[in-house]
């Protein structure tokens, strides 16, 4: 959670979150954001909550964010969603998978001002998109941060700067993954915020 924070303390405008669970990560983006957060995630916010917690827990953690009024909570699989504006930070927490992380980044690059933080880089989905980004000159690895999986230390989180647009990443994508080609064309059925 602390470069989380760190980069939320440096960001002046919008912020997309990609997978809330029970809203850990979205409070702390909407806490200490100025602009809009866009919040995705294929199960509402308040089932979510209320599988994990009792009752009168649940009821005050609900709450807590009902009083954000820069939340936007978007129900969704993110492949199916457009933001059409800018944000200078983008959350990546969703599925893990290799064809989903790589459609997140295809998906959610090109309004991104910014920075981007891949949560869960010690999977092999994360690390590989990641590795790519970095290789294809995407963007540059500013930070990462180390946590205990599976009684080893390892990278889990980390940050990059974006210093290209999409363009650089896709052909490099067909070329190592085919299978996927089809999958990463924009589809014409997208909801658009």
């Amino acid at each position: 959670a602390s470069l989380l924070i760190k980069y939320c303390n440096l960001i002046k405008g919008n912020s997309v979150e990609i997978g809330r669970s029970s809203g850990g990560s979205l409070y702390i983006i909407a806490t200490l954001t100025p602009g809009k957060v866009y919040s995705i995630d294929i199960r509402p916010l308040k089932s979510v909550i209320e599988k994990r917690y009792e009752q009168p827990v649940a009821n005050e953690l609900f709450n807590k964010f009902s009083k954000f009024s820069s939340i936007e909570m978007i129900t969704a699989k993110s492949e199916a969603i457009r933001i059409n504006d800018t944000y200078d930070l983008l959350f990546i927490d969703g599925s893990h998978s290799l064809e989903k992380v790589i459609l997140d980044v295809i998906n959610y690059w090109s309004n991104l001002t910014t920075y981007a933080i891949f949560h869960d880089y010690h999977t092999i989905g994360v690390k590989s998109v990641v590795d790519i980004g970095v290789e294809c000159g995407l963007f540059e690895i500013l930070e990462t941060a180390k946590t205990k999986q599976g009684g080893v230390k390892q990278d889990t989180t980390v940050v990059v700067k974006k210093l290209k647009d999409i363009g650089v990443f896709i052909p490099l994508i067909i070329t190592r993954y085919p299978q996927y080609t089809l999958r990463i064309e924009p589809a014409e059925q997208i909801n658009k915020i």
